[in-house]
């Protein structure tokens, strides 16, 4: 399966114009304190023909996933992701950005963990969790 959609010249412009605003860094970024967006590439199945295991969730595609720290006009590339967990993020907004990838956007400050599937999460999700507890 693959998928095509036709798009202006004016949007190519914009993705250009879009991603040429960002420093690309090789470290991790760890801490956004204003503005996130996360763009999802998939790039290859978790499931291998003819073979009895995974590289990743059953439902899922291995992603590249690019980070961007909109304030730091600084962006990270994670080459293996298989799924974005968000927690206790209460502004988010998921689109189809015009280069086909799915765009997470985070309006708050969060701190990202690396792994197989990237953790998201507000400063203060593990202090808000305990309260709805008590």
């Amino acid at each position: 399966m693959k998928i095509e959609v036709p798009i202006s010249k004016e949007s190519e412009q914009y993705i250009t114009e879009t991603f040429a605003q960002y420093e690309q860094v090789d470290e991790p970024i760890r801490y956004i304190d204003k503005k996130c967006v996360l763009h999802l590439y998939p790039k290859e199945d978790t499931m291998i023909d003819g073979k009895d295991n995974l590289t990743g969730y059953m439902d899922s595609m291995i992603c590249e996933l690019y980070v961007f720290d909109v304030g730091e006009r600084k962006a990270y590339h994670c080459k293996f992701c298989d799924a974005i967990n968000v927690r206790g993020v209460l502004t988010q907004q998921t689109k189809i950005f015009k280069d086909l990838s799915t765009m997470i956007v985070i309006d708050e400050p969060v701190n990202i963990n690396y792994y197989t599937a990237v953790e998201v999460e507000s400063p203060d999700y593990l202090d808000k969790l305990f309260k709805e507890w008590e």
